[in-house]
C-alpha cells in the first residue's frame, strides 16, 4: 500500500512540475487542434517553376500526410469554409542551367554499343544523368480570405509573418535526378525506340519521390513541432 501511495504521489508531482513550467501533453490526433483548427482545405499547389508537373505531386503527397491524422478533417481544393487553407508554391530559377545540372555523362563512340546510332558522327559525351533543385513555399491561413490566398501565392508571399491569422510559413527544399533511358535505335526491335517514352517514365518517378521526401521534411519540421 506504501508503495502505490509513492507513486501516485510521484504522478502528482509529475503533472504539477509539468503544469507549472509551461510545457503541456500534445494530443496527436489533431497537431492544431490549439489553434481552433479542424478542417484544412488544400488546392492544388502552384508552380511557378520550370520543372513540369512537379506542383501535383507535391500536393498529393501533402495531403496524404495530413489526412492521416484523426480529428484533423482535409478538403481537396479551394474550400473558404474550412478553418484553415494551406497554400503552396512550388518556385525555381527560370533561368534551365540554374535549376538543371548536368551529374554525368555517357561517352558514346563508334565501336561502343551505341556506337551504330549514331551514324558518322565523331565520338562525344551524352548526358544520362540530371540533378535538379526547387523549393516549396506552404502558407497555413486559419479564417481564410480569397485576398489572403491571393497574396499567399503571389511573390509577396514569401514576406508573409506568422500570426494568429498566419499559423505558420514553411520552405522545404526539393532536389533529385533523374535518368535518361539510352539504348541502341538501329531497328524497331531495339530499346531505342522507347527512349522517350521509357524517360517520361523515369521522369515522373523522381517527381514522385522528390515529393514524398518533401512531406516527410514537411511532418518532421513543421508538424511535429505543433
Amino acid at each position: 500500500m506504501l508503495r502505490v501511495i509513492k507513486v501516485s504521489s510521484f504522478i502528482l508531482l509529475l503533472l504539477s512540475v509539468v503544469s507549472c513550467s509551461g510545457y503541456r501533453f500534445i494530443n496527436r490526433t489533431n497537431p492544431f487542434q490549439d489553434y481552433g483548427i479542424k478542417s484544412i482545405s488544400i488546392p492544388m499547389f502552384k508552380n511557378t517553376s520550370i520543372i513540369p508537373g512537379l506542383e501535383g505531386y507535391v500536393t498529393q503527397e501533402i495531403y496524404n500526410v495530413l489526412s492521416r491524422y484523426p480529428g484533423l478533417r482535409i478538403i481537396s481544393g479551394e474550400d473558404l469554409s474550412a478553418d484553415a487553407i494551406l497554400v503552396g508554391v512550388v518556385g525555381s530559377a527560370q533561368k534551365r542551367y540554374d535549376t538543371y545540372t548536368k551529374a554525368s555523362s555517357l561517352f558514346i563512340t563508334e565501336g561502343s554499343d551505341l556506337g551504330g546510332s549514331i551514324g558518322q558522327r565523331s565520338r562525344f559525351y551524352l548526358p544520362n544523368t540530371t540533378a535538379y533543385q526547387a523549393g516549396l513555399r506552404l502558407v497555413l491561413i486559419k479564417n481564410p480570405t480569397k485576398s489572403l490566398i491571393d497574396l499567399a501565392k503571389s511573390e509577396l508571399g514569401g514576406q508573409m509573418v506568422k500570426s494568429p491569422t498566419i499559423i505558420f510559413t514553411e520552405t522545404i527544399g526539393l532536389s533529385s535526378a533523374h535518368s535518361r533511358a539510352i539504348l541502341a535505335n538501329q531497328s524497331v526491335d531495339e530499346g531505342g525506340v522507347a527512349n522517350n517514352t521509357n524517360t517520361r517514365q523515369i521522369f515522373r518517378e523522381s517527381l514522385r519521390s522528390v515529393a514524398i521526401n518533401a512531406a516527410n521534411s514537411f511532418k518532421s519540421l513543421v508538424i511535429d513541432a505543433f
